[in-house]
């Protein structure tokens, strides 16, 4: 059995070793896709995006945005989440 000195020497060599182990581990992705269907599209300016309130822990999103008339890329963040039309 290792004392917990030697434990944590083992974990602080292992991230050493190979990069920070914790960012690593924290790091995940998902992918999304929704459809709307506006009856009122001249009214629609924008769209606010709550997932950053929801989940602090999302760091950015990527949207990519088509339309009859547009098509776009851009990224969200927590303090820039507006999709404006």
């Amino acid at each position: 059995a290792q004392s917990k000195e030697e434990q944590h020497d083992h974990k602080k060599k292992h991230a050493d070793d190979h990069g920070d182990a914790d960012i690593h581990d924290r790091h995940s992705e998902f992918e999304a896709k929704y459809q709307f269907v506006c009856q009122n599209p001249d009214k629609l300016s924008q769209i606010e995006v709550m997932l950053f309130h929801a989940f602090p822990g999302i760091e950015y999103v990527t949207v990519q945005l088509f339309s009859e008339t547009k098509q776009t890329a851009m990224e969200l963040t927590a303090k820039n989440n507006k999709i404006s039309f």
